[in-house]
């Protein structure tokens, strides 16, 4: 499913310099210079990143930090002339500042790419400790303690980077491992009839398209047999016919695939604000749409 078109228009980017054409978009790949879009719920502007690692099985980059302030730059960054970056001005990749972004959902418009030979430079650069070298590639200076100006901009970029990165990044460092998602959370009456049906909608929608989410037959089985599986019954309640495949191909994973989810389980669960105070009982983390329990 595609995320919202209120949460994309939410979603703010630089508008493309009229000095500069930008690189037309391809397949995510490393050394990419892209926009990476915060998570529908985290507060700030979209920034740029450079990829340095992709993961297409479990989608996501990884992505270093990138601005354009050379006065700002420290000797854990890498200045780099726009001639080399295809960009109409020079930028500074943050080697300290890195994380994980979800690929379908946060990485943007391509603005310019490093090739390899540039990106070993700056590698080279930081680990070295040499200010210069030959490709014109140079670092800044080391921080010089809290009273250089460039601490606390770091700071600011560090809390960023954070907003970026960290819904990625904790299912990253959990190893992505399933969640159960609770069957009343496609109960179409139920669902249509929440006082808060938008924000369940825009949080169940990021949940499908970044997490590995689950069905149980049981569960399966008993939404076939409360009609919960009938396209009429979805557009009776105007609920998204996109929603309602996603549901059924839930259910078909769900009835394909019972002994594989049955031998590893789910320690996780997902569950709606109206669900009932039973459901997520059986696993060790339950989030509650919008809220993180620990059970």
């Amino acid at each position: 499913m595609s995320v919202p078109i209120a949460v994309a228009a939410a979603a703010r980017a630089k508008q493309p310099s009229a000095l500069h054409v930008p690189v037309p978009n391809r397949t995510v790949g490393r050394g990419d210079l892209r926009l990476i879009e915060p998570p529908y719920y985290a507060d700030g502007e979209a920034r740029l990143g450079l990829v340095l690692n992709v993961n297409t099985l479990l989608q996501f980059i990884e992505v270093a930090l990138v601005h354009p302030y050379q006065d700002l730059a420290t000797s854990m960054d890498g200045i780099v002339p726009g001639h080399l970056a295809g960009t109409p001005y020079d930028i500074v990749v943050q080697t300290d500042l890195r994380g994980v972004a979800w690929t379908p959902v946060q990485v943007a418009r391509l603005v310019g790419r490093l090739d390899e030979d540039t990106i070993q430079v700056i590698s080279d650069l930081v680990e070295g400790g040499r200010p210069e070298s030959t490709s014109s590639v140079r670092s800044g200076t080391p921080l010089a303690g809290r009273h250089d100006r460039r601490w606390a901009f770091k700071e600011a970029e560090g809390r960023a980077l954070d907003s970026l990165t960290s819904d990625c990044a904790g299912e990253v460092i959990d190893g992505r491992s399933p969640w159960k998602v609770d069957r009343e959370l496609f109960i179409p009456e139920l669902l249509a009839s929440s006082s808060n049906l938008d924000s369940i909608l825009i949080e169940l929608t990021h949940w499908l398209d970044t997490r590995i989410v689950r069905l149980t037959v049981e569960d399966a089985l008993r939404l076939e047999e409360c009609g919960a599986l009938e396209l009429d019954v979805w557009r009776k309640a105007n609920l998204s016919a996109d929603l309602y495949e996603t549901v059924m191909g839930l259910v078909e994973d769900a009835l394909t695939q019972a002994s594989d989810f049955a031998s590893h389980g789910a320690s996780r669960s997902i569950i709606a604000p109206y669900s009932t105070p039973q459901a997520g009982r059986d696993t060790d983390l339950v989030h509650v749409v919008g809220t993180l329990i620990r059970s």
